[in-house]
């Protein structure tokens, strides 16, 4: 991240400083997982953005969630575990697993 402000010429250092809009908000956590023998669960993360612009022309190589404040929560872990980590288990095997942190 930035350590300093740019500002337009047209701004005063005094009237901007210390203004809330000037924190950075950008976050992102991502969702790893491996199973015992090393096998990778596919890589997914959760931002801010409904759509990221990045996504919009190819698409996401990987799978993206989004939430206000890029964190983990209930409903995200609820997708990821029926989107991504179940359907990943079950190509590999039909038994039942264990999920530890």
């Amino acid at each position: 991240m930035p350590k300093a402000t740019y500002l337009a010429p047209s701004e005063l250092k005094k009237t901007v400083r210390g203004v809330k809009d000037m924190r950075a908000k950008d976050r992102v956590t991502a969702y790893m997982a491996t199973s015992g023998s090393g096998r990778k669960v596919p890589l997914s993360f959760i931002g801010t953005a409904k759509e990221p612009r990045c996504f919009k022309i190819r698409g996401s190589p990987i799978k993206y969630f989004s939430q206000k404040n890029a964190w983990s929560n209930a409903r995200v872990f609820k997708l990821w575990w029926s989107q991504v980590f179940l359907p990943h288990v079950r190509s590999v095997t039909s038994e039942k697993v264990l999920l530890a942190q």
